[in-house]
């Protein structure tokens, strides 16, 4: 995966790993930061000032202590982070516990992930959430099934459900119950 929007070549590069953040600021003396789950720039700073070739940046230092970042050039300069962990929490679309299964679908070109309880689309070349549904009785397993069209999930309870995955749409429950006193 890439991450584009610098114009000018990268001085330096950070990793924030309690944010999940790459910082990265380029000879243009531009600071962006990136979430690493969504690929996405999610801040972007400029030094406004006349670049000249005594006042590049050399180097980028990221403050965990104080959520700031450092640049050094003839002169240290401070820039704060206005994006925390908390800030993308709100406004994040996905997962809000742990993926259980990630299926991907080379007909459409879309990640599926699932949780216990919500399926995820997403289109792999932007990253961005396509579709979000959920499954009320809770999944313990999925698959798609044999032409890449539908997801089926089973539930705690032995329901065998049919979904189309475009759209959330419950396409058919086949419960296993009505068969337990044939075994």
């Amino acid at each position: 995966m890439k991450l584009v929007g610098h114009m000018a070549p990268l001085v330096d590069v950070k990793f924030n790993s309690k944010d999940y953040q790459i910082i990265s600021c380029s000879e243009d003396k531009e600071i962006r930061i990136w979430d690493i789950r969504t690929y996405k720039c999610i801040q972007k700073m400029q030094d406004k000032t006349i670049h000249r070739p005594e006042n590049h940046y050399t180097s980028l230092l990221f403050d965990s202590k104080n959520t700031s970042i450092i640049t050094a050039s003839s002169q240290l300069q401070k820039w704060p982070m206005k994006r925390t962990m908390t800030d993308f929490k709100k406004e994040y679309k996905g997962h809000r516990i742990p993926i259980i299964k990630v299926m991907y679908n080379e007909l459409y070109k879309q990640a599926i992930t699932v949780d216990d309880s919500t399926i995820c689309t997403w289109d792999i070349t932007s990253g961005e959430l396509c579709h979000k549904f959920s499954v009320d009785k809770g999944i313990i397993a999925c698959c798609f099934d044999n032409m890449n069209r539908r997801i089926i999930t089973t539930c705690p309870d032995g329901e065998v459900l049919v979904w189309n995955y475009a759209n959330g749409l419950l396409l058919k429950v086949c419960d296993s119950s009505k068969h337990k006193s044939d075994l």
